[in-house]
């Protein structure tokens, strides 16, 4: 069975930050990851889980 995941390759706020949430809301699976600024990327992937989508 194959489950699509969004894949969102940008920055962890801002415009990326966004996109990830409306995704998340809409119920789509998200995958993300980050080269620096560990602590705003821990706080997208913790609003991802909080609308309950990994």
């Amino acid at each position: 069975m194959r489950i699509p995941v969004t894949i969102v390759p940008s920055r962890s706020r801002g415009i990326g930050a966004a996109v990830r949430g409306r995704l998340a809301v809409d119920g789509r699976d998200i995958g993300t990851g980050f080269r620096s600024r560990e602590a705003a990327a821990e706080k997208v992937a913790t609003a991802v889980i909080v609308a309950g989508h990994v």
